[in-house]
């Protein structure tokens, strides 16, 4: 995982093990490789003193790579392929991909932890006083704990990763970054949810109210009729 996602995702050592063709331990059936590789990645791991840790192994991979690509290409073409000139343009139809910050997001709000899912279970299907919120929602270069998109207001859960000076620079960096781009943002610690849910609520409340005095609304929900 890079260094910048797992910084936001508050994980101090993650290692990345990178090899050809999406194999992440070596050789497919090779297990002495794979042990091999996976010995030396938690050594890097372990020795990791900061972010962007770069460590080139050894290792040589055992079939040539121009054979390896012709063996272990799928005998049907991907779905996702199919239709699609020399130049990557579909020839039917257009093919949306995910992006990056898409697909990282989409990790993310797999790995909610408890403090957040307890706060999201308040916070979804417009629980809230009708308010829209998403979660880990990508803004610029980060992503948002909890954002209502009609109030343009951001909620921050503060765990004990953002405890520490080099951490609060980079809160007070993204914050200022936020704000300047016109979003409110409103941060809660971790212990204020423990202690009483209700009250954390309560001053989410109260900033869409605020928020609506500026003149933010709630975005009407569709109605069908029979």
């Amino acid at each position: 995982m890079m260094p910048s996602v797992a910084e936001e995702r508050r994980a101090p050592r993650i290692v990345g093990v990178e090899f050809p063709f999406g194999h992440p331990f070596g050789m497919p059936n090779d297990t002495a490789m794979q042990r091999r590789v996976l010995a030396l990645g938690l050594r890097v791991l372990a020795g990791a003193a900061h972010f962007g840790t770069r460590v080139d192994l050894d290792l040589e991979w055992p079939v040539p790579l121009r054979e390896a690509y012709r063996s272990w290409q799928p005998k049907e073409p991907s779905v996702l392929t199919t239709g699609i000139g020399l130049r990557g343009r579909p020839r039917d139809a257009h093919i949306a991909m995910p992006s990056r910050k898409t697909r990282a997001a989409r990790r993310m709000r797999t790995s909610l932890n408890l403090t957040e899912l307890l706060v999201w279970s308040r916070l979804r299907r417009r629980a809230l006083d009708g308010w829209k919120f998403r979660r880990q929602q990508p803004i610029g270069p980060y992503f948002a704990d909890f954002f209502c998109p009609a109030a343009r207001l951001i909620v921050e859960i503060d765990g004990p990763a953002h405890d520490g000076d080099r951490r609060s620079a980079y809160d007070q960096r993204r914050q200022a970054w936020l704000e300047a781009e016109g979003y409110c943002v409103r941060r809660i610690a971790v212990g204020e949810i423990s202690r009483d849910l209700d009250a954390v609520l309560d001053g989410i409340r109260y900033q869409l109210l605020e928020q609506e005095k500026l003149g933010y609304s709630k975005r009407p929900r569709r109605t069908t009729s029979a």
